[in-house]
């Protein structure tokens, strides 16, 4: 069962967790740390890009005395 806003358990996690004796706990916490710096990230490279990069915005609509 599944609710909103939780991310759902990796097999991987829980398999690896198992196998190597690892608290699987720790695990997801540390997958949640690295998706958050990784968020962090990428929103920095968008916001940096879109502000040096101005040629694909569409082009401005003319105002009511333009037209």
């Amino acid at each position: 069962m599944s609710s909103p806003g939780r991310v759902p358990p990796s097999i991987v996690l829980i398999v690896l967790g198992s196998v190597a004796r690892l608290s699987i706990a720790d695990l997801f916490t540390s997958g949640f740390v690295i998706a958050f710096v990784l968020l962090v990230a990428l929103a920095i490279i968008a916001l940096w890009r879109s502000r040096d990069d101005r040629s694909t915005l569409p082009p401005a609509r003319p105002s009511g005395d333009q037209t």
